[in-house]
């Protein structure tokens, strides 16, 4: 019994080093994956819509089709309405970005003066030149890489393709590959294997789903709350912390601070930078008390520690594409690991250990 449970146990480990083998091939390669990656999110969010039309009795052809068209028209809707105020709001943005700017340098520059006079061992006009020098290598870089910022844009509408390409096929056909990957599996396994694939399935999709959801409807009240504090970019803003609210904790105190600084510099006011922190605050507490506990809830079970640590480690290791693969990452391996440990340890019996150690 004993040299069963060895057997078990080191089978089950040989499995742990093979998916930590995956993730760091997935590091090497996160450039390339990173479509890939999106691609798999819209499918967990438009999945369940699949089935409910398929279950009515609809082609899964059909009903793949016409979700991308209502897709595509409905963004195409939001973009409609949208787009003259944005383009509004991104218009006066760069007009004020340069006078922002240049307030910006001679309020540093009134600083640096301020703190000459106060340390008067300093050199006459150190900090000023320091300044200006620094100014200057960094306009200087900006423009080296104008270049590689435009081949990026490039990059970007190519990933936009593979992304909706991949999507389509994987809502289509994405069941018949289950059934197929399943084929291949030993009948041993195949009870262990489908636990497996339901559990990654609910606890990354209920994630996924989850916390669209939750950029959504904070994007919406951010957007409410800085158009009634009367904020010149509350479209602009507002859209922008709905989508970096996909990384929790620290997406949303990123666009509270954004959105401080771009009032303060807009309006050279601090009471509007303080109303505009107050208000981004205000809908941190209503996501955190009312809308992330109702839409995520307690599916996937994660402390907020775990997140902290999981979006540090993932931002560390592999940037923003970390940051938004390291929390879905940890509820697969979370999930793979607790199966796997209960299949083969917990509930292994029906393993036997080869005849050498019998």
């Amino acid at each position: 019994m004993d040299k069963i449970k060895l057997y078990n146990w080191l089978k089950l480990l040989g499995i742990y080093l093979a998916i930590l083998t995956a993730i760091y091939i997935i590091f090497l390669a996160k450039s390339i994956l990173f479509p890939f990656f999106l691609a798999f999110i819209l499918t967990y969010m438009l999945n369940p819509v699949a089935d409910f039309f398929e279950n009515k009795g609809l082609k899964r052809g059909f009903v793949v089709g016409l979700l991308f068209f209502f897709f595509a028209a409905a963004l195409g809707c939001v973009v409609y309405f949208s787009a003259p105020f944005l383009l509004k709001e991104v218009n006066n943005l760069q007009i004020s970005v340069p006078k922002n700017l240049l307030n910006f340098e001679n309020l540093l520059k009134q600083a640096s003066g301020g703190l000459e006079n106060k340390f008067s061992y300093l050199p006459k006009d150190f900090l000023p030149n320091l300044f200006n020098e620094k100014y200057r290598e960094l306009t200087k870089n900006a423009m080296a890489y104008m270049p590689e910022f435009i081949f990026s844009l490039v990059d970007v509408v190519t990933a936009i393709f593979v992304v909706l390409f991949t999507t389509f096929y994987l809502l289509k056909d994405g069941r018949v590959m289950r059934k197929r990957l399943i084929s291949i599996i030993p009948n041993k396994y195949f009870e262990l294997f489908l636990c497996l694939l339901h559990e990654v399935n609910l606890q990354v999709g209920n994630y996924v789903r989850g916390q669209l959801t939750d950029c959504v409807i904070i994007g919406a009240l951010s957007i409410a709350g800085l158009y009634i504090i009367g904020f010149k970019y509350s479209l602009l803003l507002g859209l922008i912390i709905g989508a970096i609210n996909i990384i929790p904790y620290l997406g949303p105190l990123t666009g509270m601070l954004a959105g401080f600084l771009m009032a303060v510099l807009e309006d050279h006011s601090l009471p509007m930078g303080l109303k505009v922190l107050l208000v981004l605050a205000l809908v941190k507490l209503i996501d955190d008390f009312f809308v992330n506990p109702v839409v995520v809830g307690k599916s996937v079970e994660l402390h907020p520690l775990v997140v902290i640590v999981c979006i540090v480690v993932g931002g560390t290791l592999m940037g923003v594409f970390g940051m938004f693969i390291s929390v879905p990452l940890f509820c697969a391996l979370k999930a793979t690991f607790k199966v796997l440990y209960n299949g083969i340890i917990e509930y292994g019996s029906w393993e036997t250990a080869p005849a050498r150690l019998e």
